[in-house]
């Protein structure tokens, strides 16, 4: 499923930037970063060696945590700041495969920031998935008010809640209120 609200032309993409998301790819071994992120990720595990063996360890936990929730039963979650699905590298399957290994059918709403992410992710979902990518300025509980958010989740029943990446960036009163939904 696609969401028309945040559709993204790839000419719009500026991949001589380096993207913190596409760094954290390179650390875990995925095949989506460019030299501008190989190099400032380099440059960054130079400055603060063990970098790449806490994002690769960060995945591995934002994984655990997604098999968890659907083994709990959850069948819809809200993938808040997910970043790049480098999960191939870490686990062997995306993110919202991961839930949906653990119960199929589950509904899965990634949001991030970057265009980037946004647009390989659009990409990586597959047509008939209950799966919604949206790519926001802000990551905050507006996101559930979203149209596209809404066609998958039905805000009547448990919704999980991921947001490994973004919490320790996001400001606290932005999070509280998603927290309690």
């Amino acid at each position: 499923m696609s969401t028309a609200s945040a559709t993204v032309a790839a000419e719009d993409l500026d991949v001589s930037v380096p993207c913190s998301y596409r760094m954290g790819d390179y650390w875990t071994s995925g095949t989506a970063s460019f030299a501008p992120d190989r190099f400032a990720a380099q440059a960054v595990e130079a400055a603060v060696p063990g970098t790449a063996r806490a994002a690769r360890a960060a995945a591995d936990f934002e994984f655990r945590v997604l098999e968890y929730l659907a083994g709990a039963g959850i069948t819809q979650v809200l993938h808040l700041g997910h970043g790049y699905p480098y999960a191939p590298a870490v686990t062997g399957v995306l993110g919202w495969e991961v839930v949906q290994q653990q119960s199929p059918g589950a509904a899965v709403v990634m949001v991030c920031t970057d265009r980037s992410v946004y647009t390989l992710n659009e990409a990586l979902v597959h047509a008939d998935a209950p799966v919604v990518t949206l790519c926001r300025d802000r990551l905050g509980p507006e996101v559930l008010d979203d149209p596209q958010a809404r066609t998958v989740l039905d805000l009547d029943r448990p919704v999980g809640f991921c947001s490994p990446a973004s919490t320790g960036s996001t400001p606290r009163q932005t999070c509280r209120p998603l927290w309690r939904v």
